[in-house]
Formats: C-alpha cells, structure tokens, sequence
C-alpha cells in the first residue's frame, strides 16, 4: 500500500497519463485490492465494486492480492 501511495506523489506524476487517485468508487473507473483479502473484507470489497460505474476493473496487487501468498486457504 505504500508503493501504491507514492505513486500519486510529483516524482511518479501519474496524472500526466490521465491518471488519478479519487476519494470514493463512485467516481473510479478500477479499484486497486493491495494485500491479502480476507473474509471480513470480501463484503467491503464487493460493496464498493456495486459502487463504480461500468466499465470497471479490479487490479490486484502483488501475490497476497493475486493469490493470497502466505495466507492462502
């Protein structure tokens, strides 16, 4: 999750390819999902992917996000 904060800092200055980080999913196009993803936070998830407009897209971030790395199962 830090990786992904600095990317909306000037060294990276993502918005010059029409990129940018917004406070809700109502107005995101792709949610970033940055860690493992438990139970407790399946519904939050789901909750705010309901949210975001189409088209939409999920991103996950590294092997916990992808596949749940050490805490698979």
């Amino acid at each position: 999750a830090v990786e992904v904060a600095a990317l909306a800092g000037p060294h990276y200055d993502l918005e010059r390819f029409g990129l940018r980080f917004v406070p809700t999913p109502l107005h995101a196009d792709v949610l970033l999902v940055v860690g493992a993803l438990g139970r407790n936070m399946a519904e939050a998830v789901e909750r705010a992917l309901a949210c975001m407009p189409e088209p939409r897209w999920v991103v996950a971030v590294g092997d916990c996000a992808a596949d749940g790395g050490p805490f698979r199962g």
